[in-house]
């Protein structure tokens, strides 16, 4: 199996190491952590061009890899902390850098309002990007080209 590679972007430093647990055995890599708009929108071109920022080593995050070793990073996972405006902006900043991936949105059903999740509420959510992410991998969108946004 191979392993593909995503950026996460949450809120909760401790949540995001949840999801980066949960995701791996999936075959899903968490390459890239960020925790903030400001750090999603200077960060995220960075690393879709193959390259870890140095405001990684920085921050000193325990989460994400680092690894690039398969890849620049084939989707971008958001949590419930980024809403639509948000995501719209992201997406016109990674469509302008030239680096297309799927953009995934946690439900916003699912999000409990600024609340930090449990380990289990974590766990559920993971089950439900790594649902999306194999369907968009049956499709091929995860292969490059394809900026997508999909609700998990």
């Amino acid at each position: 199996m191979s392993v593909i590679p995503l950026i996460l972007a949450g809120q909760f430093e401790e949540v995001g190491k949840t999801f980066q647990e949960a995701i791996q055995p999936q075959g899903f890599d968490v390459v890239h952590f960020v925790a903030s708009t400001q750090g999603a929108l200077a960060d995220i071109p960075v690393v879709l061009k193959g390259e870890i920022p140095t405001s990684a080593a920085v921050t000193g995050s325990k989460v994400g890899s680092g690894n690039l070793a398969h890849g620049v990073p084939r989707a971008v996972v958001l949590s419930g902390a980024y809403d639509d405006a948000f995501v719209d902006r992201l997406h016109k900043e990674i469509a302008a850098a030239g680096q297309p991936v799927p953009i995934l949105k946690l439900d916003a059903g699912a999000k409990a309002a600024g609340a930090k999740p449990t380990a289990e509420q974590t766990k559920a959510v993971v089950d439900r990007a790594v649902k999306v992410l194999k369907k968009l991998e049956g499709e091929g969108k995860l292969d490059g080209g394809d900026n997508g946004i999909y609700t998990y």
